[in-house]
């Protein structure tokens, strides 16, 4: 008798255990760890479609940061996000599970399918705007130039200057594009050097030039004509 008890006992506290495991086993499955967080929203401990509707009805209040001071703010009509992102919703759950709950955190950048193309060209045109009218009052780099001079083709020196370079910019944005908090590396224009190709070519095309003669006959007399002979100093205009 005390043999079948404990029979029962042994049993019911293994069907404990694995209800206990298998549903544990669901919950870590389908939830996400505590410090995780979504385009800078925290879905700690929700499911895949608790985090979509978190995302969904979220509010972006983004601030654009250049060398750690605001640079501007941008109120979004909406995230983005619709039904059709829960597929990389889940994929998230999948990509951060743990046996064991984790408190490391992870941030996870996910682009909405319906992204918004209005919105974000409208932030894009003005952080361009903003970056171009910043530029009005710094200095512009100064390209190394292929010159003829008396004879001679020389490369002029080019010249450092703190204008920022728009392009590789608004291409970081583009990376942080949903983020609420957008931290841009200053990044400047560059001047052309002297080892370029495209200064190279300029010199080489001046070689050219300077040694160019011209021959022309004025009645019986034949004239010839070096180009080093009427040009004194000049460059290849650029385009």
């Amino acid at each position: 008798m005390r043999f079948i008890k404990r029979k029962i006992i042994v049993s019911v506290a293994a069907v404990a255990v694995a209800a206990f495991l298998g549903g544990y086993s669901y919950f870590r499955l389908t939830h996400f760890n505590q410090q995780v967080s979504i385009n800078g929203l925290n879905v700690g401990g929700l499911t895949a479609k608790q985090a979509l509707s978190k995302l969904k009805n979220y509010q972006v209040t983004q601030t654009i940061y250049l060398k750690g001071e605001v640079l501007e703010h941008h109120q979004r009509s909406s995230s983005g996000f619709s039904n059709q992102d829960l597929a990389k919703i889940k994929s998230l759950v999948k990509k951060q599970w743990t046996f064991l709950p984790s408190a490391k955190k992870k941030q996870f950048l996910v682009e909405p399918k319906t992204t918004g193309d209005k919105q974000t060209k409208s932030v894009q045109a003005e952080l361009k705007s903003k970056l171009q009218q910043l530029n009005r009052k710094r200095t512009a780099p100064v390209d190394a130039q292929a010159v003829f001079s008396y004879g001679k083709v020389t490369i002029t020196a080019p010249k450092a200057g703190n204008q920022y370079n728009v392009d590789r910019l608004l291409k970081q944005y583009e990376k942080q594009q949903y983020l609420p908090k957008v931290k841009l590396t200053v990044k400047y224009l560059q001047p052309l050097k002297a080892s370029s190709s495209q200064v190279q070519t300029e010199k080489q095309k001046l070689l050219a030039l300077k040694d160019r003669t011209v021959s022309y006959q004025v009645q019986e007399t034949k004239y010839n004509l070096a180009t080093k002979d009427l040009l004194k100093k000049g460059y290849l205009p650029r385009r």
